[in-house]
């Protein structure tokens, strides 16, 4: 029983499920999924501890709340396989999460450090079409943050562009990274289906010579005649009535 529930509570951090499946995207989707859910579980709820403790009501009661939004969500995504809704709801909660650290300034501008996750967590979650246009809403969402908490000069302007031009380059880094994954996957695929036709021509090549075998053997023993295949001087096989006679 205790290895049962330790087994249960392994598989909820961890999902073995990647082992099982045959379509290499959705496996590495489930390990990416485990990683993740592991990293937030145990930030957010030290980040809500600590919050609370510094009397930071607001961020620590958010913290808590996304702590066991996610575990809510884990057991869902766990127990129905609905592993893409798992991505949309991960993907949306920390891009609402960290445009609000952003806003509210966060500890030391960490709102937008942390944002330099979304682009791999986007981009390998939810794939790279979807991620980059999910990135670029979020983009856009910082801009207007950006204006918004301009008059108090909380980030200047060459913090800002400084930011972008970090954040683009991150995007595009992890954005080719996700092409060539891609592209290498779908090698894979041709490769697979090409050993996979060599294989069943052979094996139709091999079915055709033992039919071929099959009907050669029948001619050859009902023959009426005395029969003896040589390969040069070396005796090879004769009919069996020939020996009897």
């Amino acid at each position: 029983m205790k290895k049962t529930k330790l087994n249960k509570f392994i598989n909820f951090f961890w999902d073995n499920r990647y082992k099982e499946v045959t379509d290499n995207n959705l496996s590495q989707k489930i390990m990416m999924l485990s990683f993740i859910v592991t990293i937030l579980v145990f930030f957010t709820t030290l980040f809500g501890i600590l919050a609370f403790f510094q009397k930071n009501y607001l961020v620590g009661t958010l913290d808590l709340s996304i702590t066991f939004l996610i575990i809510l969500t884990r057991i869902y995504s766990l127990k129905n396989k609905n592993y893409t809704f798992l991505s949309y709801f991960i993907s949306v909660l920390l891009g609402l999460y960290f445009l609000f650290l952003i806003y509210n300034e966060g500890y030391n501008y960490s709102g937008t450090l942390w944002s330099f996750t979304i682009p791999a967590t986007s981009i390998f979650v939810l794939g790279r079409k979807k991620g980059f246009y999910y990135i670029i809403l979020y983009s856009l969402a910082i801009l207007v943050i950006f204006m918004l908490v301009s008059s108090d000069g909380t980030y200047t302007l060459v913090y800002k562009l400084r930011f972008y031009g970090a954040f683009a380059t991150a995007t595009i880094v992890t954005y080719f990274m996700g092409y060539l994954k891609e592209k290498m996957h779908i090698e894979l695929i041709k490769k697979n289906e090409e050993i996979n036709n060599s294989l069943k021509g052979l094996e139709l090549k091999e079915k055709t010579l033992i039919e071929r075998e099959k009907h050669y053997r029948t001619l050859f023993e009902s023959s009426n005649d005395s029969i003896f295949l040589m390969d040069g001087d070396t005796f090879v096989d004769c009919k069996p009535k020939t020996l009897e006679m």
